[in-house]
């Protein structure tokens, strides 16, 4: 058992494709037999690299024989393809919060970079896996997933529709679809600038028009700034490609850094820098607000990321291919979706739709709708804020629809998180004021009756009548109306607390 020990030892560490050792799979029944290289072993199937080709064989079915056939409890474990900026903290969290929920040690090679975890059961528990984890591009983690060389990956945006048409031609089914696409957190691509620097947003325009130059300054980022600027960003993120989408052509020449603490650290030391990373690795830089034409500030902070009111979002999810998992990886992904993984999600510094109350930005949003509204509809708006300003806001706003721009896959997660803050009394039923933005104010309304519909099937005993509905149509504005982002940031559905005295008239 030992030399097998140590055989699985060494495939873990070295990454070695199979147990070099030759294995015989013996039939229970019959005097069938095939010999070969262990490829994996799941725990209910034997993969084996034959002179035939390779093999699949139902465990139960065979015995195993030879010097690297794997122990009771011994299996090959999973690998998973990460994005760069996820494998330093999000995803080793994960794993060590999985291996304590499971009563599992966890020991991380130091010659490996901390590319493996060897999971490994106390006591009387044999069981023994590792967790392989492989930094690299989204595009990367993708094609990863295409070339069926790791099990899951972990990625910063949604799949592209190129990506999901060679799974699916692959045979590796529908990406897209529940249980093979999961969100899990949600991060945004953010602009930092050394805390040196006298600026506390940056105006879209403005920063679309330095960028476009080969040799930009900050002049139009900061009033009286006239310094050259040197533009810094993550050697394995996907940044460069997200900004030309955004600002249209970025000319500018790109300093690279390993990572985006790499990048934190480079403005944060140097004020002519100006750095691209996801929020979750600004340390010690600080990340500007973005403002739009007409005024409104989105900064990437935990409100704004958690509602999914943050223009540049990073959709943190997981994917795993239609193809058998084994009962490890089936594992750790029903670990993904717990509360236990949300808590560590948010202590690495995600944000998630949460069921408590968060700092709202009401104020600068009403300015802005002053400016904005049709004077005919000033007292509405006066009426509208006048109810929200005794109100707390949410940490949770759901979608209108699920497939819209970045937020595929947070309607399904927000509205777990809203109905299990009903269920727990967090969220008080009869305090709820759902305030519903849209095209129009009876579309909006059509969007919180919908979402109602579907809170009623999932907490029992709501009284839907309970509820009160604000439909705010565009009168207080996410985006400004022709943003790029505007369709699916503006129908949603955010969610306040009325005070625990009164609510208003309800609209139902």
């Amino acid at each position: 058992m030992r030399q097998t020990a140590l055989a699985f030892l060494a495939c873990a560490l070295f990454g070695l494709p199979a147990l070099a050792d030759p294995i015989t799979l013996h039939a229970r029944v019959g005097s069938f037999s095939v010999t070969g290289t262990l490829l994996s072993f799941d725990g209910d199937y034997y993969r084996l690299a034959s002179e035939d080709g390779v093999v699949s064989l139902r465990a139960a079915a065979v015995q195993c024989v030879g010097g690297a056939c794997p122990a009771p409890g011994e299996t090959t474990g999973f690998t998973i393809a990460a994005a760069d900026s996820l494998v330093d903290v999000l995803v080793p969290a994960l794993v060590r919060a999985f291996a304590a929920q499971n009563a599992l040690s966890v020991d991380r090679p130091s010659d490996q970079d901390g590319a493996v975890f060897l999971l490994t059961g106390n006591g009387a528990d044999t069981r023994r896996f590792s967790i392989k984890m492989r930094r690299m591009s989204t595009s990367e983690a993708f094609a990863e997933l295409a070339a069926q060389t790791s099990d899951l990956a972990i990625t910063d945006r949604s799949i592209s529709e190129a990506e999901w048409t060679i799974l699916k031609d692959a045979g590796l089914g529908d990406m897209t679809a529940p249980g093979r696409e999961r969100l899990l957190a949600l991060d945004g691509l953010s602009i930092v600038v050394s805390p040196r620097r006298e600026t506390e947003d940056v105006s879209l325009g403005a920063l679309a028009e330095t960028l476009s130059t080969v040799t930009p300054s900050w002049h139009l980022l900061q009033d009286g700034a006239t310094e050259p600027l040197s533009l810094t960003m993550r050697a394995l993120a996907e940044d460069l490609p997200r900004l030309n989408l955004l600002l249209g052509q970025v000319s500018a020449s790109v300093e690279y850094r390993v990572n985006g603490a790499g990048v934190a650290q480079a403005v944060r030391a140097d004020p002519m820098r100006l750095g691209v990373l996801a929020a979750s690795e600004a340390g010690a830089s600080r990340a500007l607000a973005l403002r739009e034409g007409c005024g409104l500030r989105h900064a990437p902070d935990t409100t704004q990321l958690a509602t999914g009111r943050y223009p540049w979002m990073l959709p943190i999810k997981a994917y795993r291919p239609d193809v058998r998992a084994s009962r490890d990886l089936e594992a750790f992904e029903a670990f993904l979706t717990s509360d236990a993984a949300a808590g560590v999600i948010r202590r690495a510094g995600f944000s998630r739709p949460i069921a408590q109350s968060v700092a709202s930005d009401l104020a600068e949003r009403a300015l802005v709708a002053l400016r904005l509204a049709d004077a005919s509809r000033l007292s509405e708006l006066q009426t509208l804020v006048s109810v929200l300003s005794d109100a707390e806001q949410v940490g949770v706003s759901v979608p209108a629809r699920s497939d819209l721009g970045p937020m595929r896959g947070l309607r399904r997660l927000a509205l777990r998180e809203l109905a299990d803050g009903i269920a727990s009394g967090a969220l008080p039923a009869d305090r709820l004021l759902l305030l519903a933005s849209g095209p129009s104010p009876e579309e909006a309304a059509s969007y919180a009756q919908a979402l109602i519909a579907e809170l009623n099937d999932a907490v029992p005993r709501l009284s839907a009548e309970q509820i009160t509905v604000l439909p705010n149509g565009a009168l207080l504005p996410v985006s400004c109306p022709n943003a790029p982002w505007a369709d699916w940031m503006t129908a949603r559905v955010d969610v306040w607390l009325l005070p625990a005295t009164g609510s208003p008239e309800r609209e139902n």
